[in-house]
Order: C-alpha cells, then structure tokens, then sequence
C-alpha cells in the first residue's frame, strides 16, 4: 500500500489538486516524500494510483496470447499464477515468461498446458522457410539475467520458434538462453534457431548445477561461431543434461558442434541421450554426442545421426575428449562419420588424456576422413592418453555382435540392479534404455565344452558345480525294495540317479484263505500271498462263537462246554440252547465218558441188559463201560440209564475212566466221604486234581445229582493236562 501510491494520496486527503504536502513517483520511491510526482486516484484505472496522464488502456484483442493493435502497452497476454507457477497455455503467455525473466524475476517457475506453436511453417525439409515472415523469439535469460528458476514442459510441444541473427554477438540463444536453474519435459519443434555462438534447441548455454531433463529437440539449429548443440550449445560447471533426444539437424560455420551439446566444459555430464539428427561443422570439431568434451562426462549415449566435419576432429560420440578428469565411458554409436581431414574416428576424433572406457561401434559403418585413414575407434590419440584408457576402451561389433550382448553386458560395468542398458536378446537388436532384460554374462553350464556367453538368463561367473535338486521317481520299486530316482543336472544334461528311500510298494496280496478252522476252543488261521513277491502272511481268526444263548461268557462251564463241542461229547438241548441245569441221567454220563476216550469200538458186543437196546445212542458207550470197568448195571439184566446221576456216581466213573489212580493223599475234609464207600478213593483224587472240590469245606455231597454244566466240567478237567 506504501508502494502503490494509496498512503500519500489519503494523506492529502484524498485529493490530487492544491497545494499537497505529500508527493511519490511511483516508478522508484517506496513510500511517501516531500519531493516528487503528484500521486493522482481513478477507480477505474489499472493501477488506480498514478503519476501523470491517466492512459486508458484499449480493448486486447488477444490470439494465441498476442495482442498485435500498433498502440498496445501489453502485447502478450499474462499467465495466470498457481501456486508460485505461471501455468503457460499459448505463444502469447510463453513470450511474456521470457519478458518477466528477462525483466528481472529470473527465478520464476513455469509450467506448459498445453502445446504451443508460435509460426506456422517455420521449415521446409528441415531448413529455414526464406518466404516466410514470422514472429521472432526472445530466448528465456539471458547473459543479464540468468534463468535460475524450474520451467516444466509438462510433457508438451512447442512449435514454430524462430530466431534468426548471426551477427557475431548474438549469443546465448535457445527456448532457454541462459539457464542456472532447471528445464524438462518439453519438445521444440518445427523451429528455426540461428545465432553466433551458444546456440541451443532448448538451451543456449549453462551454468552452475543447471539441470536439462528428458527434453526433446526437433528444430533446425545453426551457429556461425562455435558451441552449437541440438540440447545446449555450452554446458559448464555440474550442468547435467539428462535423458535428452535430438532428432534436428545442428550445423556450424566454424566448430565445436554437438547433437546433444556443442561444448562439455568444466565438470559437466551428459548421461543417457541419444542424436538421430544431421551434424555438421564446417571448420571441424565436431561429434554426435558432443563437439568437445574438456573436463566434463559423457556416459550412457547413443548417436544413430551422421556426423561430418569440414576438417579435423570428427568423432561418432565426441569431436574431442580431452584432459585428465575428461571420460567418455558406457556409450556406442552407429551413424557415419565423415571428416574432409585427419581425426577422425568412429567414437572420438581427438582423444587427449581423458579417459574412454566400454563404448562401442558398428565396425561396418561408415568412417572416412580426407585421406582416407579414418580410425574405427579414435581417430589421433596424443603421446600418454593410452594411461586413460580401459581394457575395452573402444570395440568395433558387427550387427550380430551387438545382438549378442555383449556391448550390453560391458556398457552396464557390472552394475546389478541399477542397470541403465537392456536388451531382449533375439528381439533387440541393440542396447535400448527401455524394458526390464537385463545381459549376463558367464558358465550356464557345468559342461566343459561350453564356453561363456551372453544371457537375458543368470550366468555363473566361475563354471558351476554340478547341482541335482527336482529328482524324479523311476517308478522302478518293488514289494521287497525301494526304488530310485533321478535329477537332471540344474546346469546341464547330466544325471544323477539314487535311492528313492521310502519308495517300496505295499504287497500285492491275495484275499485271505482259511488254512486252520478255528474250534470253540481254539483259533483258527488264514493266510495271504503277494502276487508279485511271492510273500506270505498269516493272521489267527477268533475261536467260534457259541451257539447257545444259555451259556454266560466267563461262566465256569463256558470253557467246558466250548471243550465239549469241539471234541464231539455233546451238544445242545436244541440249536441254541445247551440246557446247563438240566440233570444228567446214566445213559448220557457214559456216552460222555465215551466220546471223551475217542468213541473206541467196545471188543464184545455182548449186552446183558434188557434197557440197552441196540439203537440208542448210549448203546456202546454203555458196552465200552462195562468192558473198562467204569461201571455195571444196577442189577444184571439192568442198566438204568434214564436214571439220573450223582456226584458219587460222577467222580467214580471219572476216576475208573481214568485207570483208578491211588490217590496220593488220603487226608479226607469231608464228613460225608466215608472210608470204604465205592467213591471214597475217587473223591480224594477228583479233589488231589482240581476236577471238583465239595459243596463246603467238609461236605461233598454224593447224593446230590449232577447237572450237564456240571458234568461237561467235571470231563473237561479230568482231560485237561
């Protein structure tokens, strides 16, 4: 408000006639004096305060940001602010860029919105179109006012630039004509540059730690002096120029000329960018990449133009490339080169103490100086340059050897996981800054007879060791054995076969075969064979379920009867039942004794009694017992054999059964066991061999009838071992 002229006009009050203490001039005083220009006020006005006449402007009538009325005080339109950038949309905006930077404010920022094309028709086949008049451009900085801010192209195009003044002190010429801070992302195109000397498409020249990024120049460039460069005529200091393309033809009357950059001076770097275009100096010096390189870096370039020079110092990469702490290194080249003098080389015309390191070239392209001597690599090295110079300094490849890789593999020195070079073998044919496939190089295999090459796969840099992981089953194993497997070497085509442990088959068996019945007593057996091994195994089978619901498991009879049974001595009452209370008569008792000696055929069959008929079943026990002295009948004519049995009767007929064994004891516990009784003997015996014991501690009970429980026991003792 002090500088706007508002404070002096209130403080006479408003008012800009009378006597008025308070003056200002506005163009160079800051706040209010006693001395100077009258301070006048119009709403309307733009500014409202002035000095003087009130001017008022006229109508703009602006096209593509330019106002062309003979009386006009704004002639380009005023972009717009956002955020501390200027947001440039037309030709009009970018001239009045270059007005406010030249002006003063040279650490303004800008930003493209949009493409712009200034002239229409600015070239024709790549040369300056004579019958056309066009608006002439004012670069962005100058020598007095270094541009030091960040102009960001957006990724657009601007066209139709023309400049045209060779006079020999027009210099610093290029959308940018000075540059100290950053210029990227931005193409020019379709335009006309021509000056004395610091001449570029995009910037003329620079200073300091001035940054050109992924910027492309498409316009025809022409000095008539020296450092002329498709991206930058002069790039000095840390300036680093990066990721540029020139595809304009770039030409000088002297020397010093460039694709990407006329003069690399004093610490500069030019990485990974590439020339198409036509280079020409007509006095020489002169290279695809860079005219001359003094001190500075070239790394990671390409040039694909034609580069001829009018005499000496004609390189593919660098016209010159000179002194220690100078290195042109991890570049190739491809286009022609051509000098009407001596040094000339594919890569470098003139190499003096500066490194070279790994760059490549086409070994059949096109190098020819005027005699005829046109060096594949350098053109003239001077006396101790050699000191400078890599193993692989320069290589000459054929097409089919860059496709191989190996320029690839060597340009990326060794770098893993930051590789700037690429390259898809058998699709590529040349190192490219695009795709992912990395080169290797080294042993893919464990094979002595195969040497080291070029791979998008992993190589080993000493040859490997055999390596046997992904191992296979032979499906070769047996009932009997395990089998093998096999594993192709990871390397090579050998293989390794071992032991599949854990592999062996199970048997192939048959069904299970009953090779012993089981009883009731007894289990039984059934056997397997493997179809393929011939083995066998056997496994028993439980013993025989009884048939008889009236038979408790782990009842005392339950063995008994199971013993009966198998040995053919009884059965059951019915099919499921065995009846163990029913009470034994003599008839059963004997053909139970019987069947327990094996059913012996009797030696007579004489039968004196009249109850034994020759049909019942009991009729040869009962002739078996007589013979043996087990028993006789109740008189001589009488056997009784319905009648029932007692436990006297039992252990009697037990005991003769048995041969009438003495007993080896004749200690008697039992009161009703007398000394002399028929059973007296066979009592003490039944009870020596745990065939039965009393009813209690002194009585056995004779008299008391037997039961086939009890019976089936007594028998089964007496026949146990």
């Amino acid at each position: 408000q002090f500088a706007s002229g508002e404070v002096a006009y209130l403080l006479n009050g408003s008012t800009d006639e009378g006597e008025l203490v308070w003056k200002q001039t506005l163009a160079s005083d800051t706040a209010p004096k006693f001395e100077g220009e009258v301070v006048h006020y119009n709403a309307d006005a733009e500014p409202p305060y002035y000095n003087g006449e009130l001017v008022v402007p006229h109508e703009h009538a602006y096209v593509n940001g330019f106002c062309d009325a003979a009386d006009c005080d704004a002639p380009y339109q005023a972009a717009e602010q956002v955020e501390g950038v200027y947001q440039i949309t037309n030709g009009g905006q970018l001239y009045w860029f270059a007005a406010l930077v030249n002006g003063g404010q040279a650490d303004a920022d800008a930003i493209l919105m949009d493409n712009i094309t200034v002239n229409e028709n600015v070239l024709v086949d790549g040369a300056l179109n004579t019958e056309g008049s066009f608006r002439a451009w004012t670069p962005i900085g100058n020598l007095n006012a270094c541009y030091n801010g960040t102009f960001d192209g957006n990724g657009k195009t601007v066209s139709g630039l023309y400049f045209n003044d060779t006079a020999a002190d027009v210099d610093y010429v290029g959308l940018i004509g000075y540059l100290g801070g950053t210029v990227k992302n931005v193409t020019v195109e379709a335009s006309y540059i021509a000056a004395s000397e610091y001449v570029g498409g995009i910037v003329g020249r620079t200073t300091g730690s001035a940054k050109v990024e992924k910027c492309t120049n498409k316009a025809t460039v022409f000095g008539a002096q020296y450092s002329i460069g498709g991206i930058v005529g002069y790039s000095n200091n840390t300036t680093v120029v990066s990721e540029c393309v020139n595809y304009g033809n770039v030409s000088s009357e002297l020397s010093t000329v460039g694709g990407i950059v006329g003069y690399n001076n004093g610490g500069a770097t030019i990485t990974k960018s590439v020339n198409y275009g036509k280079i020409y100096a007509k006095g020489g010096t002169v290279g695809g990449i860079v005219g001359k390189n003094y001190k500075s870096t070239v790394e990671y370039c390409i040039n694909n133009g034609s580069v001829e020079g009018g005499a000496a110092k004609v390189g593919g990469i660098a016209g010159t490339n000179e002194i220690m702490g100078g290195a042109l290194r991890y570049s190739y080249n491809l286009g022609s080169v051509k000098g009407d003098a001596a040094y000339v080389g594919a890569l470098v015309g003139y190499q003096n103490m500066a490194t070279i390191d790994r760059n490549y070239y086409l070994s059949t392209g096109s190098y020819t100086d005027g005699k005829d001597k046109a060096q594949k690599g350098v053109g003239h090295k001077t006396a101790g340059s050699a000191a400078n110079d890599s193993a692989l300094k320069y290589v000459g490849l054929t097409e089919e050897g860059f496709a191989s890789g190996e320029a690839t593999y060597n340009m990326n020195n060794g770098s893993r996981g930051s590789e700037v070079w690429h390259q898809t073998l058998g699709t590529d044919t040349y190192p490219t800054y695009e795709g992912t496939d990395i080169v290797n190089w080294g042993y893919s295999t464990c094979d002595t007879n195969v040497p080291r090459s070029y791979s998008n796969e992993e190589r080993f840099s000493s040859r490997p060791a055999h390596e046997f992981i992904n191992y296979v089953s032979n499906d070769d194993a047996t009932c009997t054995a395990d089998g093998t497997k096999t594993a192709k070497c990871e390397h090579c085509d050998v293989t390794d076969t071992i032991a599949d442990e854990g592999s062996i088959k199970d048997h192939t068996w048959s069904e299970w075969e009953v090779t012993k019945e089981a009883t009731y007593t007894e289990e039984g057996e059934e056997t397997r064979e493997c179809s393929v091994c011939e083995a066998s195994e056997t496994r028993a089978t439980s013993v025989k379920d009884l048939p008889f619901v009236d038979v408790a498991d782990e009842s005392f009879y339950e063995m008994p009867v199971r013993w009966a049974l198998d040995n053919n001595i009884t059965n059951g009452i019915d099919e499921t039942h065995f009846g163990p209370l029913n009470i034994c008569n003599r008839g059963q008792v004997v053909t139970f004794l019987w069947r327990a000696a094996g059913s012996p055929e009797p030696t007579s069959t004489e039968n004196s009694f009249e109850d034994v008929p020759a049909d019942a079943f009991y009729y040869k026990a009962v002739l078996w017992a007589v013979e043996k002295g087990i028993t006789n009948g109740v008189d001589a004519t009488h056997f009784a054999p319905m009648s029932n049995c007692n436990r006297a009767q039992i252990v009697a007929f037990l005991w003769r059964a048995a041969g009438s064994p003495e007993p080896t004891s004749t200690e008697n516990s039992f009161e009703d066991v007398q000394d002399g009784a028929f059973y007296y003997e066979a009592v003490l015996w039944a009870v020596e061999n745990g065939i039965t014991n009393g009813v209690d501690d002194t009585h056995f009970a004779p008299a008391t009838e037997c039961n086939r429980a009890q019976v089936v026991t007594f028998l089964y003792r007496a026949n146990s071992d």
